[in-house]
């Protein structure tokens, strides 16, 4: 029978890579694990990726943090599908490892899946395998409907317990809406309603009005100029920033 094999670089990453394991026990996908440092045991690494085709692996799991060159490395030795699992760390909380992984060069690709997304690697080495094993596929079909009707539930007794809220208590819990929404101009409320859509309308001009100054001066105007120019400049410059602050504002 094909096997998938699942292999990490250090033991921190069991908590992860048994999640994959787990899911393909319950998928009925056999697999063989275990733990390989491609930078600590290059020379046992080489070995376990060059005979992974002999002992009949179909899809190869592999787990790394950090600089993550396992699954890359996995991917240029054997030749059939390799997926990756970026390991969550200390410092750039996976993101080094993701980038690492998904960063292959042309011709060596590596199905990469979400950082400590040990699940989802099981189930896409599940569903490569599932191409040419019907009943596999239909395992897979069956978790699917599965999850489907988990949801259904959560969400059926989600709505129970909402139908026994009395109506009185969702209302203390909510509380009347503290702003009627603007689209309302009929009834008790049409007052405010009409005043929040001017409000919102004055807004906008006025942050046009201070964002786009008026270029040619249109109308008459309403005070006779100064003939002293040091005069007008000391009553003209603070009326100007006195204005243009509460329209800025």
């Amino acid at each position: 029978m094909p096997k998938v094999g699942i292999v990490m670089g250090s033991d921190s990453d069991m908590k992860v890579m048994s999640k994959a394991a787990d899911m393909l026990e319950k998928l009925g996908v056999e697999y063989e694990m275990t733990i390989i440092s491609a930078h600590r045991e290059p020379d046992v690494f080489f070995e376990y990726a060059k005979s992974a085709e002999e002992k009949d692996f179909k899809v190869i799991i592999a787990g790394a943090g950090m600089a993550a060159h396992l699954p890359g490395m996995c991917a240029a030795i054997f030749p059939m599908p390799v997926i990756g699992i970026p390991m969550s760390g200390k410092n750039l909380e996976g993101v080094d490892a993701l980038y690492s992984i998904v960063q292959m060069p042309p011709g060596i690709p590596v199905a990469t899946v979400a950082i400590d997304g040990g699940v989802n690697a099981a189930i896409l080495a599940a569903r490569i395998l599932a191409t040419s094993d019907p009943e596999l596929l239909g395992r897979l079909k069956a978790y699917s409907q599965e999850m489907k009707e988990t949801v259904q539930a959560k969400a059926a007794t989600v709505f129970k317990i909402i139908v026994k809220i009395p109506l009185n208590a969702i209302k203390k819990i909510v509380g009347p809406s503290p702003i009627p929404s603007h689209t309302i101009d009929r009834g008790t409320q049409a007052i405010i309603g009409t005043c929040l859509k001017e409000l919102i309308n004055g807004d906008i001009a006025c942050k046009i009005l201070g964002e786009y100054p008026i270029i040619i001066p249109s109308g008459k105007p309403i005070m006779k100029a100064y003939k002293e120019p040091v005069r007008t400049r000391r009553i003209v410059i603070p009326r100007f920033l006195r204005t243009y602050k509460s329209v800025r504002e």
